[in-house]
């Protein structure tokens, strides 16, 4: 999937894990983000703003921790979520990829490849 940002957009990305699924390491390339939110059961709002003013307890909007990788919560018996949210201040391609050999083998390794390969082959050497 490619999605495109202005310049100078801010970007709230939601990261939903689905019941049955232990914590993931995910590692966001290129700028760090925000964690600014996290919780239990699914994200059923239609926007982060909306979530934030139905659940404020679930987010930390003073002073969220700025970080590349972190782990989604687990979802043992219901849904977990994530929010992170990031600035784009350059053009670039920005992923972000699960950190762990189960999610490589059902292809997305290839798939980040892939994105690098089509929209940008100078920076691959295959």
């Amino acid at each position: 999937m490619l999605i495109l940002f202005p310049l100078q957009s801010v970007v709230d990305l939601v990261l939903q894990s689905n019941p049955g699924n232990p914590p993931h390491p995910i590692h966001k390339h290129g700028t760090p983000a925000y964690i600014i939110g996290q919780g239990s059961g699914a994200f059923n709002w239609s926007s982060v703003a909306e979530a934030i003013a139905a659940s404020a307890p679930s987010f930390n909007l003073v002073d969220p921790p700025l970080r590349d990788g972190f782990l989604t919560l687990a979802a043992a018996a219901n849904y977990s979520w994530t929010v992170i949210r990031y600035e784009v201040p350059v053009n670039t391609v920005t992923l972000c990829t699960v950190s762990s050999m189960s999610t490589y083998s059902v292809g997305w390794q290839w798939y980040c490849w892939r994105v690098l390969t089509i929209y940008h082959p100078s920076l691959m050497n295959t």
